[in-house]
């Protein structure tokens, strides 16, 4: 894009000639001149090779670069006609919400109620509104199950699904089209593309932590394995997907 290239007035997150750099590296860029515009109520999947800096563009966007993970940073990124480099956690807190790969590294508290309230009480929500709100999200998200448990008695897929129901792939589809149907954009960064084929609008390949190419879902379908290889992506067909990750088992869960 050109160097006056601007993201549009209905984009809900952009980044705009953003780079940074970790605090203590000698040389190299986590992100160089990131160009990115997510219109609101879209699916983007960030899509790479490991290492590529899908993970850098997501703390990017929560506000965890430069204000946990510091170091220098070029550019600017909006969520929502907010700065997150420089906005208080507290009210960034309310317009953004991430969920790691590893659950047991965003837990607080030892019950599931307990921890779905947190977030709830650390904005001052009155305790009745909290509780409502509890049981609420928990029908809306197919979670009931999960309520009023202990955390350490969960399994692996449980604690997953307790911040965003990933009990099964099939089930993490369903969470995010309902998510979707509340009008929220979501931001995937995955080089596994089967589980989320059918929602998203775009994939955004990153490399060398800049945007390389964008596919449509057509052109994602339509991508050969080789290709797919060559680009550090997965399988798109489901059928295809579960087959390579479990070839011999009669049953695959993840968790």
């Amino acid at each position: 894009r050109p160097a006056t290239w601007r993201p549009s007035a209905a984009a809900a997150v952009s980044a705009t000639h953003v780079s940074f750099r970790h605090k203590g590296a000698s040389a190299g860029y986590a992100l160089d001149d990131l160009e990115l515009e997510v219109p609101a109520g879209e699916v983007v999947v960030l899509c790479g090779r490991s290492g590529c800096g899908k993970t850098t563009v997501t703390r990017l966007l929560n506000g965890l670069i430069p204000q946990f993970y510091e170091g220098d940073l070029w550019g600017r990124a909006d969520v929502l006609g907010v700065d997150p480099s420089v906005e208080p956690i507290t009210r960034l807190a309310t317009l953004v919400g991430s969920v790691f790969q590893n659950p047991k590294s965003q837990f607080f508290n030892l019950t599931s109620n307990d921890e779905l309230a947190f977030g709830l009480e650390a904005a001052g929500v009155d305790a009745d509104a909290i509780e409502e709100r509890i049981r609420a999200t928990g029908g809306a998200l197919h979670v009931e199950h999960l309520l009023d448990r202990g955390v350490t008695k969960m399994s692996g897929g449980e604690k997953q699904s307790l911040v965003f129901d990933a009990r099964a792939i099939r089930v993490l589809h369903d969470q995010i089209a309902a998510i979707l149907a509340r009008g929220k954009t979501v931001i995937v960064a995955e080089h596994r593309l089967y589980f989320v084929a059918d929602l998203i609008d775009r994939a955004v390949l990153i490399e060398g932590g800049r945007v390389a190419r964008e596919f449509s879902p057509e052109d994602l379908r339509a991508l050969s394995e080789e290709e797919r290889a060559r680009l550090g992506l997965r399988a798109v067909d489901p059928a295809v997907a579960m087959a390579v990750t479990c070839p011999a088992a009669p049953a695959c869960a993840t968790g």
